[in-house]
């Protein structure tokens, strides 16, 4: 395997993963669509006439057309809330550029109404606002989700919702699911906001959306499990004025005016616009008429979903911890690849001197190198080497991300029994495997049954969530997992270098290890629940 097959089998995976997420938009993408044939028709003529070009080609091209432009939005919104507009105006030209579709030309401007609102020029802004107005693109309907946070209209906004004829259609959309909800909640429909959360938004919902409808019924631990995992990325001012909102709505009004009168004179002028509004006209907690048994269901349904999601969405939902073991292993592997470069890390015999594994075991020829059967440590020290750059920067960069997310959801200890039993079984019964299949001498190396062991452990730990309980966060990570297993099953036949009896020995050491940790999971929380029961 060398580095421009690498790229060529990422591109091919995320062009196949933003497919499949695309394909269920609605409206549907249609810029979207048009790139993303480009490159897999680019990535089909490729393979036939340029083949030693072709994945440094369509990297090229998926870093500037699809990565660059979804990254670049992101940041320019990142950049208004970290108070810093210039470098936002200046992204949000780039992403125009790069793509133009879709609605997106006009983030320029959206950027500059989110600059407006932060530094209070609120006549400035409303003109954008207005102007930017448009249900049928994505920044057009965000602009539409900020224009009645900014207003406060939250009444009209459910009249315009009602009477547009693809209301189902524009509710597939995150932030007007968001503002939806929360329009509801903000005009005293709560056991309505309550109602549509259970009976067809919490199959789809974004945690923000999660956030909202905590929020405004006062479920408090609710809304800190979500800003201390899926949310936590927010700016400190918005998790503060949410938590205020919580707690005010629980009827806690002093704990409520503690944390939002400081926002009140924050920088960001939107969010001391809504602080102060909230302390002059707060929230009431719900009362007996809103909690009848209908609202009292969904509430217990969007306990269970955040509750479900904060512990089996391990791609993004789960509480932060650093993650100790999988940065130790990435230094080990680190380490022990700077070791092999004097001899070559691609050079046999070095990697056969400082530990790779043999196959056939038994010694061949007067060759002073070959193993012999008291050899016992070549299986653990071939799991530590790599067959050049390529190799170690793929699996490093593997390791890193789905060790950290096993690692956030499982803690340590379960997360190096993961890796380790993965390593031993991939390392140990290969060279038993593969002994016998053909004459010529077979030299393995690389960490790659750990780190399908890792995704093993992943996959079987989402299933057992899926199982359990159908939440959307889980069910996505879960297809989106299945959907690496595939491509990466395929990059494996296609490319006799690997050793795909390794990669499916370590997948299944970590699937099952992934079923044994989900199990566990999912009876300390019904014995939990179980217990509490008076």
């Amino acid at each position: 395997m060398d580095f421009h097959d690498s790229l060529f089998w990422l591109v091919s995976l995320s062009t196949v993963l933003l497919a499949a997420r695309i394909a269920v938009q609605r409206p549907f993408p249609w810029g979207w669509c048009g790139v993303l044939a480009l490159l897999a028709g680019g990535l089909v003529a490729g393979r036939h006439w340029l083949p030693q070009q072709v994945g440094y080609l369509a990297a090229g091209y998926w870093l500037a057309f699809i990565l660059a432009p979804m990254l670049g939005q992101r940041l320019a919104v990142h950049c208004v809330a970290r108070r810093r507009p210039r470098l936002a105006r200046l992204v949000a030209r780039g992403v125009t550029l790069l793509h133009p579709a879709d609605g997106w030309r006009t983030t320029p401007e959206f950027i500059e109404a989110l600059i407006a609102l932060q530094q209070g020029r609120q006549a400035d802004a409303a003109l954008l606002l207005d102007r930017l107005q448009d249900a049928g693109s994505p920044v057009g309907r965000s602009v539409i989700a900020l224009q009645v946070r900014h207003t406060g209209q939250w009444q009209q906004f459910l009249t315009w919702l009602e009477h547009m004829p693809d209301r189902d259609a524009l509710l597939f959309d995150g932030n007007l699911v968001d503002i939806y909800l929360q329009a509801l909640g903000e005009t005293g429909q709560r056991r309505a906001m309550l109602q549509e959360y259970e009976q067809r938004l919490h199959r789809s919902s974004h945690p923000s959306a999660q956030l909202r409808v905590a929020a405004l019924t006062g479920e408090v631990q609710a809304v800190e499990q979500l800003l201390h995992g899926p949310l936590r990325g927010w700016p400190p001012e918005v998790r503060e004025f949410w938590r205020g909102t919580a707690l005010q709505v629980a009827g806690r009004p002093e704990a409520a005016a503690a944390l939002l009168s400081p926002l009140t004179a924050c920088e960001n002028a939107l969010i001391a616009r809504l602080a102060r509004h909230r302390l002059d006209q707060p929230l009431p907690p719900l009362s007996a008429e809103e909690l009848d048994e209908t609202a009292r269901r969904a509430l217990d349904v969007l306990r269970s979903d955040v509750e479900h999601e904060a512990r089996f969405a391990v791609m993004s939902s789960t509480p932060y911890r650093r993650p100790v073991v999988t940065l130790a292993i990435a230094l080990l592997l680190a380490g022990n690849f700077v070791r092999e470069i004097p001899g070559g890390s691609q050079d046999l015999e070095n990697l056969i001197e400082l530990g790779a594994l043999v196959i056939p075991r038994h010694p061949y020829g007067d060759h002073p190198l070959a193993p012999r059967f008291d050899e016992w440590w070549r299986p653990i020290t071939a799991a530590f080497l790599h067959f050049g750059w390529a190799h170690f920067l793929m699996n490093s960069a593997a390791l890193l991300y789905l060790g950290s997310r096993l690692e956030r959801a499982w803690g340590h200890a379960w997360t190096l029994a993961c890796y380790a039993a993965a390593v031993t079984i991939s390392m140990t019964v290969t060279p038993w495997l593969l002994e016998g299949t053909t004459e010529e001498i077979q030299i393995l190396a690389g960490a790659s049954g750990g780190i399908m062991g890792l995704l093993g452990g992943l996959l079987g730990y989402l299933l057992i969530g899926r199982l359990r309980r159908h939440t959307p966060l889980v069910a996505r990570q879960l297809t989106l997992l299945v959907g690496f297993v595939l491509l990466q099953t395929l990059f494996d036949l296609t490319h006799q270098e690997v050793s795909q009896q390794a990669h499916l020995l370590g997948l299944a050491t970590g699937w099952v290890v992934g079923l044994i940790v989900g199990c566990r999971s999912s009876n300390s929380v019904g014995n939990a629940r179980h217990a509490t029961v008076p």
